[in-house]
């Protein structure tokens, strides 16, 4: 089976400050703690314009938090703000008394929220760092896009002028890095799996190949075969040359030691403006075409991972001492090996992906900088690294439609640290755990995915994410198979409870999504979130399941989940499962 078959200046500044000075007056937003400004305008495909607001500020709580608006999305005259917390402790955000369930991962909490553009407007949020949770209360004021040229983006001297790959747009619906899921191929724990739409690149534009480079010096050998995965390739050249190619995002070339920089690349810097030196020390280049490519050294060594859903595939291919400094500290971690790590100083903590310490990162020679699509939330991070000679990979896994092909992109890391064989046989794992289970029949158990939030709603996955994918593999129906997301937004659905009762009563499995909320030990804990489960046919029949908090981190055990639900729905031994519990 192959992927095909699977298919789907000084002075400026000041000016540019001054400006959005003025802007803001204008626009009556009045002093606050927190500011963040910037312009950017796009169609994002279904006809929602989604643009970087021209300011942000925030007020209010104990002043230990902060936040930021990386994007605006306007859906006819309903703007919508993508709020970012740099804290995983906040459960919902609230705006005129309703509650929107928030996205963790990488040190934050985000949510999308309705907003009135150029107006102070006071929200909430549910944080769960005290004892006992505590609703806090927040003023903000969301800045307009400014005005907009032919093309779609705003002008303005402050604004951050969007590349083809959606650089600095911001992820509309803030959906994060492993969102909780069983792969844990998005970070976000708020949604298992986002789509990777909301970071600003288009899935058509990451599912476009463009082939081997042609470059002056090298000879194209052959290219990494993958199974399931759309979003990346891998182009080997001979003379253990590499490109590892993420579809609509950057290129990076890997020179083997001893080897020079090809005749074919240039020597630039983060621009891929032409530089003159020793071309042996660049780490950007440019193509006879003029495209900028990552150029990298290897064995590549003293990396920052502040992708963590990347963390268990590195490690899985015994490549994790390639990572010197990590983006989570170690009571972060769910997995033993960055945990230990961290703990016995062989890794060091270097800030999370929003507030790295760069001194820290040059201080170790850090020669690369593992991202996840969190990163578009704060595009001046990946240019400061960058200005510092610290090239940004960032992880598209998440745009990936099929399970298994999130997993195979432990191939392309392979390649990346010289594993190719660790890599192979890690992907062959995951396969074979599913490979009988693709060719069964559908077992027509029904199973509703889900979590309570604290406003008591239930928040499920739309009837297109991967995890619903999961369950049909697994030979199971997902109960909400008709469930859309709202366009633009994560693949996370709120539903009343009503709602929630009105179809998922029937399913005969449920599956708490303990990776958002606190596992479930036992039924009562359940019960205690609403009477109505009482009459569920799941409840009464013993057919309740959490899954545990280390669920998202796991993305070198897809396979293993899959197996995990076909157990559950085929009433196979519960001590071979490794992220099911039964609860009683």
């Amino acid at each position: 089976m192959n992927k095909t078959d699977i298919k789907h200046n000084k002075y400026k500044k000041w000016l540019a400050v001054i400006l959005a000075v003025i802007c803001l007056t204008a626009a009556g937003c009045g002093p606050a703690s927190g500011s963040d400004t910037g312009s950017e305008a796009a169609d994002n495909g279904s006809g929602n314009t989604t643009f970087v607001p021209g300011s942000f500020e925030w007020s209010g709580g104990s002043g230990k938090i902060e936040m930021t608006c990386p994007q605006v999305r306007m859906e006819g005259d309903q703007a919508y703000a993508t709020i970012v917390i740099d804290s995983e402790h906040y459960s919902w955000l609230k705006v005129d008394g309703k509650e929107y369930p928030t996205e963790q991962g990488n040190g934050t909490s985000s949510a999308e929220i309705p907003v009135i553009l150029d107006e102070k407007m006071e929200i909430s949020g549910l944080t769960t760092a005290m004892s006992q949770p505590h609703e806090v209360t927040y003023t903000i004021c969301v800045g307009s896009k400014g005005t907009e040229n032919g093309s779609g983006t705003a002008e303005n001297e402050g604004s951050v002028a969007a590349d083809s790959t959606g650089e600095g747009a911001g992820a509309a619906g803030g959906t994060g890095e492993g969102a909780g899921d069983a792969g844990g191929t998005g970070e976000g724990a708020g949604a298992a799996g986002s789509t990777g739409e909301e970071a600003g690149v288009s899935a058509d534009a990451m599912k476009t190949e463009r082939g081997p480079a042609e470059i002056e010096g090298l000879t194209f050998d052959h290219a990494l075969e993958t199974d399931y995965a759309e979003c990346f390739d891998v182009y080997y050249y001979q003379d253990g040359f590499k490109l590892l190619d993420i579809h609509g995002d950057t290129r990076c070339l890997l020179i083997p030691e001893g080897k020079d920089l090809p005749a074919g690349v240039a020597a630039a810097d983060a621009s891929g403006k032409a530089v003159d030196g020793d071309d042996g020390d660049a780490v950007f280049g440019t193509l006879a075409d003029g495209e900028r490519i990552i150029v990298l050294r290897q064995p590549v060594q003293n990396v920052y991972l502040a992708a963590t859903a990347v963390m268990a595939l590195v490690n899985s291919i015994d490549a994790i001492d390639a990572v010197r400094l990590t983006g989570t500290d170690a009571d972060g971690w769910y997995l033993d090996a960055p945990k230990k790590a961290l703990e016995s100083g062989e890794m060091i903590y270097a800030g999370k992906y929003s507030e790295p310490d760069y001194e820290l990162l040059i201080q170790e020679g850090c020669s690369l900088a593992i991202e996840s699509t969190m990163i578009d939330h704060t595009p001046e991070v990946k240019e400061k690294l960058e200005e510092l000679d610290i090239p940004v990979l960032t992880d598209h896994s998440s745009y990936e439609e099929h399970p298994l092909g999130r997993a195979e992109w432990v191939k392309l890391y392979g390649a990346l640290f010289s594993q190719e064989d660790a890599a192979e046989k890690q992907f062959a794992g995951q396969k074979e755990a599913v490979a009988e289970l693709e060719s069964l029949e559908n077992t027509e158990k029904t199973v509703a995915f889900f979590y309570i939030s604290q406003d008591g709603t239930a928040v499920v996955r739309s009837a297109e994410d991967y995890i619903p994918r999961m369950i049909e593999i697994a030979g199971g129906q997902y109960i909400f198979s008709d469930l859309e997301a709202a366009a633009g937004s994560s693949a996370a659905v709120n539903l009343s409870m009503e709602e929630f009762y009105a179809t998922a009563s029937d399913a005969d499995y449920l599956v708490y999504n303990a990776s958002i909320d606190a596992p479930l030990n036992g039924m009562q804990d359940l019960l205690a979130k609403s009477d109505l489960f009482s009459e569920f046919k799941a409840v009464q029949d013993g057919q309740v399941w959490t899954t545990d908090k280390n669920l998202y981190q796991a993305t070198d055990s897809i396979g293993q989940f899959i197996k995990d639900l076909h157990l559950m729905m085929t009433d196979g031994k519960e001590d071979e499962m490794a992220f099911l519990k039964r609860v009683v």
